[in-house]
């Protein structure tokens, strides 16, 4: 029906509108369909992260243990910044929302740790939130009895994790991230100095 309205609106404009309006109506719905297109392209694009992520959608992190630890020697997958990080031991059990999600599996390799103020913005325009404040290092799952190493499986319900984190200077809290649900609160003390060599 959408389609028979629009045909008959083009074709009575055709009739009684001068040609220049008709040449101004059409830049101005191709102007339109781009930016209208390009947003939905957008959006559509986004979608498949939401809903992966919805399933921590008012997680509770609830952290057993911070401790500092010296800054182990760089592996190859560290960034190499020149900033000297202190280094974290995080043990912390990640309880998913009671919110119904279409994906009931969570992997927590993708969970990150960010500055409490940083904010991700998914909006096609707004600038990017690329903060490097905290690398995660390592990351180990606690399985029958004890931790093992992430090998990316998904899991479903409650899981408790041990990461080794890498964090800027000055830095005295973090909040997880998984995708675009944010959570939890990890309170950082004072990191132990690096000896000199």
């Amino acid at each position: 029906m959408f389609f028979v309205s629009a045909i008959a609106v083009v074709a009575i404009a055709v009739k009684s509108l001068p040609w220049w309006a008709l040449f101004l109506a059409g830049v101005a719905l191709v102007l339109i369909g781009k930016c209208v297109v390009k947003r939905l392209f957008f959006r559509l694009l986004l979608q498949p992260f939401h809903l992966k992520g919805a399933v921590l959608k008012g997680a509770a992190a609830e952290v057993h243990s911070v401790t500092p630890v010296l800054e182990p020697p760089l592996k190859e997958t560290a960034s190499l910044d020149a900033v000297q990080r202190g280094c974290y031991y995080v043990e912390v059990t990640i309880r998913p929302g009671v919110t119904k999600a279409p994906f009931g599996l969570w992997e927590p390799g993708e969970l990150c740790l960010v500055r409490p103020e940083s904010v991700l913005n998914a909006n096609l325009d707004a600038p990017a939130d690329n903060d490097d404040t905290c690398e995660i290092r390592s990351l180990d799952v606690q399985q029958d009895g004890g931790f093992k190493p992430d090998e990316g499986f998904k899991f479903e319900g409650p899981q408790r994790l041990r990461l080794l984190i890498a964090v800027k200077p000055g830095t005295s809290r973090l909040k997880f991230r998984y995708y675009f649900e944010e959570f939890g609160t990890v309170a950082l003390p004072a990191a132990p100095m690096a000896q000199a060599a």
